[in-house]
C-alpha cells in the first residue's frame, strides 16, 4: 500500500468503456505498460454490473485485434470460485499482516423465493399474535396489520427491503430499539413490536439454514477483497471502473485499491467543471445536496480521504455542453450564478431535442419513429427509460415496424401464455368454476385436455350454449351436468318452447359437454383433495402446475409439454422448482387467498425474449445503461413522480426512525437518478420525451427538463422543441385513420312488416329499427348473458315459492309455531343462493321485513289465514 491515491474520472462525452480500455492499453492509468500480453492478462477489473463486463470485454476484443487474450473481468457483487485463493509464493509474514483474509466468506445465500415466503410467514404469525393482543377496536384502527395473505406477501416485501437496507448501509437494528418513545408517533410502538417479533426469528432461521442475507453476502464478499488487497496478496494490477462507491463496503475496496501499489480507480463522469464552493456544499446530509448528481462521488472521495484535485481527467478537453449541464444541475443555493453562466449561443444543444407528446400513446409511437430513423442513419440508439409500461408501448411500438429490440428488463412472467393459464386455472377453482371465468380458461390457447385445443373450444362453445348462458349455477361440476341433463328434457318436451340458443342441439352435443366436464373434473383432482383452509401454500402450487399439465396435454402424450415450452415455459418451471424447494418453509394460508400470492410471484418472476433482436437497438433502465455508449440516446418518460420516481414511504420506519438508525435519506436515490441523466445528456445525439398526460391526468415535467429549461435561453428551448415537430405531426398521421365518407342510412322495408307493435317497440322502432327488425320480421332472440345473478322475477319467484310451501301446512301447524315454520322454509329456499352471498343477505333482509309484518299482530294473521282457508 502507499500513500498516493490514483484516481481517474472519464467525463459524459466520452464513451467510458473504449476510452477505459484505450487509457489502460496506453499506460495512462499509472499501473505500468500494458504493451506485454503476459502482462495484461494478469490485470484484474472490477465493474458495477454484469452487462458493463460483457460490453468491456467486446471493447477490449476489438481494441486487441479479435485474437489477444484478455484481462480478468468481474463484476462487484459476483464472486469466482477460485477468488479466494491462498496465491503461490506468498511471503509467510505476509500471512501475519490480515489473516482473516485467508478465510473466504460464507457466500451462501438462500434463495430469494423461499426467503420471501419465510417472511411472508413470519409477518403473517407477527401480525396474528399482536392481533391476539389487542381488542377488536384497537385492530380495526391499525392498518399495519396483515389482514391478507396478500398483505403480508406486501409488508414481506418491504420487510426483505429494509433487512437489506440496514445490512447494505451498515447500520444497526440495536438503533432503531433505543430510539424514545415520546419522540415519536404511537405507530412507532407497533412498527417496533412487529419488527421485534420478525428480526429475532430470522437470523435464527438464517443460522440454522447456514446462509446469509444477499446484501449481507455482498459486504462480505467485498470486505474479503478489501482485505486482500490490503494485505498486498492481489497478483498483478487491479482496476475498479465506473462505480460511484455508494454501498459503503464498496467504497472502502475503491479506497483500498486507489492506494494499492498496482491499483487504479476510474470514476465515472466526476463533474470537474464544478466551483469548489458549489461542490464544498454537497457534503451536507440535506435533501438538497442528497438529490444533486454530484452528491455520491463527493461522499466516496471524502471515504478515500481525497479530494478532486487528486482526480485525473481522462477525457481531454471539456466541451462546453458538459459545461452547460453541469451549471444546469447546480445545486439551489448556487443558481443565483446562472446569469453569467447562461449561454449566448445554441450550438452546444445543437443535437439535443425535446419531444412533449399529447399521451403516453404518442410518446411510444414517436420514440419508435425516432429509433427506425436513427436504423436507417446506421446509428445505434437506445431508449433508457424507468418506465415499464413506456418501455413496453415503446417494444410493441416497434414491432408494428419489423423491428425487435434487446429490453434488458424483459416481461413479467404474469404477463406470459402459461402464467396467464395458471391465474386462469387458479380463478377458475376458486369461483367454483362460474361461467366467465369457466370460458376464460377452456378458451385460453393452450387449452387442449387431452385432445387439441380447437377441439376443446368447440366443446367449450357447446357447453356455454347448452348450461352457462343464463342464470349462474351451483358450484362445481355437477350443477353443471344437472342443468344439462335438465335442458335435455326440456328439448324432449313438445309443451316447453326451447331458447333459440339451444334449439339445434342434439344428444351427441350433450354427451360431448359431458365428457368435457368429466376431463376437466379429472384434471382438477389434485386441488379437490386440499383442505380449504390452512393449506400449505407449496402444496396447492404443486397440484395447481399438476392441474395446469392436465390442462394443456394434447393428443400426443409423447410430446413436450406446451406448459413448459419456449423461454416463458422454462421460467414457469424454474418457479415450480424453485416452490418445490421451498417446501419446508411451512407456509399456509386459505385457499381463498393462494391465487392472490401465486399472482404477486408470478408478477416479480422475469422473462428474458427468445428471439433475435437488432444488436444496434436497445431498450435499457438506468441501471442497465451505465457505462454504455451508443450513436444516438433517447431519455424517455421525464416526468415528476416517474423519472425522478419519488421517495415512497416505508411501512415500517418514519423519516425520523430513519435517521436515528444512521440510514440514508430517500433523496440519496433521487441523486444517483439524476447522475444517470448527467452522464446520458453527454451523448453525442440526445432526445428527451415526455407525456404531458398519462392516463388522462396532466403531468408535470421532470425536475431536470425544468432546470434546462430555465438555465437555457428561451431561443435554445424552442429549437430543442422544434426538432420534435415533425416526429410528433408523424405520429400524429400514422394514429389518424383516413377520412371515411358516410354513406346514406339504411332504410330497411320488410315485405312483411309487423302488424301490432307496442308502445315500448314504437320507441324503439324511431330509435333503432333494427332492433325492431331482428326481433318481429327475422324472429332473432338475445342470447343470454353469461352467469347472471338473479334479478327480480327470480325474487318474486322464491316469494310465492316460499308462500306456496307454507300455506299447506298452516291448518297442521298451530298459529304460535307459524313464524318458526316460515323462517325455517327461507332459510331453505334462500340455500339457492349460496353462489351470491350478497344478493342472499338482501333478500333475507326483505324476507325479514315481511316476517315482522305478518307476525306483527297475530290476531290480524290469523283472521286473514281464517279468510284465505275459506
Amino acid at each position: 500500500m502507499t500513500s498516493r491515491v490514483n484516481l481517474f474520472t472519464i467525463g459524459s462525452h466520452r464513451p467510458f468503456l473504449a476510452q477505459l480500455a484505450q487509457s489502460w492499453l496506453a499506460g495512462d492509468l499509472g499501473i505500468g505498460p500494458m504493451d506485454d500480453p503476459l502482462a495484461r492478462i494478469d490485470t484484474t477489473f472490477y465493474l458495477p454490473t454484469r452487462r458493463a463486463a460483457r460490453a468491456f470485454a467486446n471493447v477490449l476484443t476489438a481494441e486487441l485485434g479479435g485474437t489477444a487474450l484478455l484481462p480478468t473481468i468481474r463484476t462487484l457483487a459476483d464472486a469466482d470460485e477460485d477468488e479466494f485463493l491462498v496465491p503461490e509464493g506468498l511471503d509467510p509474514e505476509q500471512l501475519a499482516v490480515q489473516p482473516e483474509a485467508l478465510e473466504p466468506p460464507n457466500l451462501a445465500t438462500m434463495p430469494s423465493l423461499k426467503r420471501r415466503l419465510i417472511l411472508i410467514r413470519l409477518v403473517g404469525a407477527a401480525g396474528e399474535a399482536m392481533r391476539r393482543a389487542m381488542t377488536a377496536t384497537e385492530v380495526s384502527q391499525q392498518p399495519v396489520f396483515p389482514q391478507s395473505v396478500a398483505e403480508s406477501a406486501h409488508l414481506a416485501k418491504a420487510l426483505a427491503e429494509l433487512i437489506d437496507q440496514v445490512a447494505t448501509e451498515e447500520s444497526d437494528w440495536q438503533a432503531l430499539f433505543e430510539l424514545v418513545p415520546d419522540d415519536h408517533a404511537a405507530y412507532w410502538q407497533l412498527t417496533l413490536t412487529l419488527l421485534t417479533l420478525v428480526t429475532q426469528n430470522w437470523p435464527a432461521i438464517l443460522n440454522e439454514e447456514g446462509v446469509v442475507d444477499p446484501a449481507t453476502r455482498r459486504r462480505l464478499l467485498l470486505d474479503a477483497r478489501t482485505a486482500r488487497i490490503v494485505a498486498g496478496w492481489h497478483t498483478g494490477p487491479v482496476v475498479a471502473a465506473g462505480s460511484t462507491g455508494s454501498i459503503p463496503a464498496t467504497a472502502r475496496l475503491l479506497s483500498a485499491i486507489a492506494r494499492a501499489d498496482n491499483g487504479a480507480v476510474v470514476l465515472p463522469g466526476l463533474d470537474v467543471a464544478l466551483s469548489d464552493t458549489a461542490f464544498a456544499t454537497l457534503g451536507e446530509d440535506t435533501p438538497e445536496s442528497a438529490s444533486h448528481p454530484q452528491h455520491g462521488l463527493f461522499k466516496l472521495l471524502d471515504v478515500m480521504q481525497a479530494s478532486r484535485a487528486d482526480v485525473t481527467d481522462l477525457s481531454g478537453e471539456i466541451p462546453t455542453r458538459q459545461t452547460l449541464i453541469s451549471a444546469a444541475f447546480l445545486p439551489a443555493s448556487a443558481t443565483g450564478a446562472w446569469p453569467s453562466l447562461r449561454p449566448q449561443d445554441t450550438e452546444a444543444f445543437e443535437n439535443v431535442t425535446v419531444l412533449e407528446a399529447g399521451s403516453e400513446g404518442e410518446e411510444s409511437l414517436a420514440i419508435a419513429m425516432a429509433m427506425k430513423a436513427s436504423l436507417a442513419s446506421d446509428e445505434t440508439v437506445a431508449l433508457i427509460t424507468p418506465d415499464r409500461n413506456l418501455a413496453r408501448r415503446v417494444q410493441l411500438d416497434l414491432e408494428r415496424f419489423n423491428l425487435t429490440s434487446d429490453d434488458s428488463a424483459g416481461t413479467p412472467l404474469r404477463e406470459t401464455s402459461p402464467a396467464r393459464l395458471m391465474l386462469l386455472a387458479a380463478d377458475a377453482w376458486q369461483s367454483g368454476f362460474a361461467a366467465i371465468p369457466l370460458l376464460a380458461l377452456l378458451k385460453h390457447p393452450l387449452t387442449a385436455l387431452s385432445l387439441t385445443p380447437a377441439v376443446t373450444r368447440a366443446d367449450a362453445r357447446l357447453l356455454e350454449r347448452l348450461a352457462l348462458r343464463g342464470l349462474a349455477l351451483a358450484p362445481g361440476f355437477q350443477a353443471l351436468r344437472e342443468v344439462i341433463h335438465q335442458r335435455a328434457l326440456e328439448r324432449d318436451d313438445e309443451a316447453i318452447r326451447v331458447p333459440a340458443i339451444r334449439a339445434n342441439l342434439d344428444p351427441s352435443d350433450d354427451t360431448r359437454a359431458l365428457a368435457l366436464i368429466d376431463r376437466l373434473e379429472t384434471a382438477f383432482a389434485p386441488l379437490a383433495v386440499l383442505p380449504p383452509k390452512d393449506t400449505p401454500f407449496t402444496a396447492y402450487t404443486e397440484a395447481l402446475f399438476a392441474a395446469c399439465e392436465a390442462l394443456t396435454e394434447a393428443g400426443d402424450p409423447t410430446g413436450p409439454n406446451p406448459l413448459y415450452a419456449g423461454s416463458a415455459g422454462d421460467a414457469v418451471a424454474a418457479l415450480r422448482l424453485q416452490l418445490r424447494e421451498a417446501d419446508d418453509v411451512g407456509l399456509t394460508t386459505p385457499m381463498a387467498e393462494a391465487p392472490a400470492l401465486l399472482e404477486a410471484l408470478l408478477a416479480e418472476a422475469v422473462v428474458r425474449p427468445d428471439r433475435p433482436a437488432d444488436p444496434r437497438l436497445h431498450i435499457w433502465g438506468p441501471l442497465e445503461a451505465r457505462l454504455q455508449a451508443v450513436d444516438h440516446v433517447i431519455l424517455g418518460g421525464l416526468n415528476e413522480k416517474a423519472w425522478p420516481s419519488l421517495p415512497s414511504a416505508s411501512p415500517f420506519l418514519s423519516r425520523a426512525m430513519m435517521a436515528g438508525m444512521a440510514l440514508e435519506i430517500p433523496e440519496r436515490r433521487i441523486g444517483l437518478s439524476a447522475h444517470d441523466v448527467e452522464q446520458a445528456l453527454g451523448q453525442p445525439k440526445v432526445m428527451l420525451t415526455r407525456a404531458q398526460k398519462v392516463d388522462g391526468a396532466p403531468t408535470v415535467p421532470s425536475r431536470w427538463l425544468q432546470r434546462l429549461s430555465a438555465f437555457l435561453p428561451e431561443e435554445t428551448g424552442q429549437q430543442m422543441r422544434q426538432r420534435a415537430t415533425p416526429l410528433l405531426a408523424a405520429a400524429s398521421t400514422w394514429e389518424t385513420p383516413p377520412k371515411i365518407s358516410p354513406r346514406r342510412r339504411p332504410e330497411p322495408k320488410p315485405k312483411h312488416p309487423p302488424k301490432r307493435l307496442s308502445i315500448t317497440d314504437v320507441e324503439t322502432l324511431i330509435r333503432d329499427p333494427y332492433t325492431v327488425y331482428a326481433r318481429r320480421i327475422l324472429k332473432l332472440e338475445e342470447a343470454p348473458q353469461l352467469g347472471l345473478p338473479p334479478g327480480p322475477a327470480e325474487r318474486g319467484t322464491l316469494f310465492h315459492a316460499l308462500f306456496e310451501a307454507i300455506a299447506p301446512t298452516l291448518n297442521d301447524t298451530p298459529p304460535e309455531e307459524w313464524p318458526a315454520a316460515m323462517q325455517a322454509e327461507a332459510t331453505r329456499q334462500l340455500q339457492a343462493l349460496d353462489p351470491f352471498p350478497d344478493i342472499q343477505a338482501l333478500w333475507a333482509q326483505r324476507i325479514a321485513r315481511v316476517h315482522t309484518t305478518l307476525f306483527g299482530s297475530r290476531a290480524e294473521l290469523v283472521r286473514g289465514f281464517k279468510h284465505a282457508r275459506s
